[in-house]
């Protein structure tokens, strides 16, 4: 599993935390310390929250959808891209205003162009990583636009 990955996991965390009326400052960085992340995934994914703060206090403290939000409804050969565990992770990462409506479709055109298939829910978290730090898998190493968190910057 990649560090993006990781840190987004770290992120589901905190958002989903949110969702549930919890503060922010009240999320226990020792038990993702006890989870395995490293000091400097959290720190990522908390700067990466605290970027949006003020989106995730409106947005992720409402445990409604909004109305004038909704869910695109896939078809059945859409749906068969997916295992049951791809399917209900790109409902929670949409309920929890990670995932829009607009990733979704970029996702099931990638899909449908490069011919995937069974595409789980670790697959949509590197997906869902790629989107959120335009991590270009094309691109060498050295090309990368987001720094791991232990570099020195001159």
């Amino acid at each position: 599993m990649s560090v993006f990955e990781r840190i987004i996991e770290i992120i589901i965390y905190v958002v989903t935390e949110l969702k549930q009326k919890r503060a922010l400052s009240d999320i226990s960085i020792q038990e993702l310390n006890d989870r395995g992340y490293s000091t400097e995934e959290i720190s990522t994914a908390f700067s990466w929250i605290a970027d949006r703060l003020e989106i995730t206090e409106n947005l992720f403290m409402n445990t409604q959808l909004p109305s004038d939000r909704s869910f695109r409804v896939f078809n059945d050969s859409e749906k068969e891209l997916f295992t049951k565990e791809g399917w209900a992770e790109i409902i929670r990462l949409n309920l929890l205003g990670l995932l829009t409506n607009e990733n979704i479709e970029q996702l099931l055109d990638r899909a449908v162009f490069l011919g995937y298939y069974k595409i789980d829910d670790k697959q949509l978290k590197n997906y869902l990583a790629q989107t959120i730090f335009k991590i270009n898998t094309q691109m060498p190493n050295g090309s990368r636009i987001m720094l791991y968190g232990n570099e020195d910057i001159n």
